[in-house]
């Protein structure tokens, strides 16, 4: 089979799963089958499972002269009673902050409101096309204070008029907590060299939504690496993951790196394909690495192989993503990541969100970048 037609069985099947949130029965399904494509690679694959606590949204909306816009939580927030708080929307502890803020990347003006005092914040999600472009919640273990709720860019006139007027809305956000687990998938390919440092290779496999091109890209890669690395018999041992946790604060790296200590800084080198690689509409991908001569060596291959090449990132800026655990650490990657017109949106679905030659490109170049290091 084509490299091609395995990119788009693998991202069409992962698509058609469903929604990927951390520690849902679509998680858990999406593990069993990722867990499969890793082992039909010639990789030794298994699931490892972690306690998880997952939020489970029940009633989130804002109301709005007896309108309702439909919402969903912030995940890092802290739930309303169940009849929600009323209050004018604006600036202040006594009214309910109204601020807008893009699906990716920091908000300072947002992480102002978080224990401001407010009785709620809504969030208005600045996507490049309609519906509800949920943000991360990197603060999923330590909820912040304040009733927070996404709502999608449409809504931002009206929400707006009712500011200006200075009449009350009602924003009700409850959810429960469910005690689950969650998993992430591991692929080993063992090196015919014990001593040598490892590889490793991951990329997430949760998100928001179906999430076909935002998570879809970096699997497929992942998966086109274990495959050559398996066959390769390299010197290096090679490690892969698919995490979840993603939309978490990473929880599902912290959990694998938890059981390895010391693999941040001890492998010889990380490759991470973050979000959107090889994504259709508008990509923004970008190559980010612990240091200038790694990133210009991927951006070689990347051209050998005619990919659309990246951004290179200036020198020193910090990487997204899971890569930014290890960059925190102190160990040494290289991430491709980016963006997209529908990132974070339902949208994002196969096969409109992908492009599959783009995805083949980079998966070709990586697996050279990835055999030389192996093999170093």
């Amino acid at each position: 089979m084509k490299m091609e037609d395995r990119i788009s069985s693998v991202i069409s099947a992962f698509d058609s799963q469903g929604w990927h949130r951390t520690g849902t029965a679509v998680d858990a399904a999406s593990a069993s089958w990722f867990a499969a494509e890793v082992g039909r690679t010639g990789a030794l694959a298994s699931i490892e499972t972690y306690r998880f606590t997952r939020l489970v949204p029940r009633e989130s909306f804002i109301e709005v002269d007896g309108r309702r816009i439909e919402a969903v939580p912030l995940f890092d927030s802290t739930a309303t009673p169940p009849e929600g708080v009323t209050a004018p929307l604006g600036a202040g502890p006594s009214r309910i902050a109204l601020v807008a803020a893009a699906p990716g990347g920091h908000s300072p003006e947002l992480d102002d409101l978080r224990n401001s005092g407010a009785p709620g914040v809504v969030i208005v999600t600045t996507a490049q096309r309609p519906g509800i472009a949920p943000r991360n919640a990197n603060d999923f273990r330590r909820p912040f204070g304040t009733p927070a709720l996404q709502v999608a860019g449409e809504s931002l006139a009206d929400l707006e008029a009712a500011r200006a007027s200075g009449s009350a809305v009602r924003l009700v956000s409850t959810f429960d907590h469910e005690d689950t687990v969650a998993s992430n998938v591991v692929g080993v390919v063992a090196g015919r060299d014990p001593a040598a440092p490892p590889l490793c290779v991951m990329t997430p496999r949760s998100g928001w939504w179906d999430c076909a091109s935002e998570r879809g890209g970096g699997i497929a890669c992942l998966l086109e690496l274990a495959r050559a690395l398996a066959q390769a018999a390299p010197r290096r041992t090679v490690i892969f993951v698919g995490t979840t946790g993603h939309e978490l604060g990473h929880w599902g790296l912290e959990e694998f790196l938890f059981r390895r200590p010391g693999l941040d800084t001890g492998a010889v080198l990380w490759i991470h394909f973050g979000a959107s690689v090889g994504a259709a509409m508008e990509p923004r991908t970008s190559v980010f690495a612990s240091r200038p001569a790694l990133k210009d060596e991927a951006l070689r291959d990347l051209e050998a192989a005619g990919a659309a090449l990246p951004t290179r990132s200036p020198d020193g800026a910090i990487a997204g993503g899971e890569s930014r655990n290890i960059h925190a650490a102190g160990g040494q990657y290289v991430s491709l990541a980016g963006g997209s017109a529908v990132f974070h949106l339902q949208q994002d679905r196969w096969p409109a969100a992908v492009d599959v030659q783009q995805v083949a490109a980079v998966a070709r170049a990586m697996t050279n970048f990835a055999l030389r290091v192996a093999n170093s």
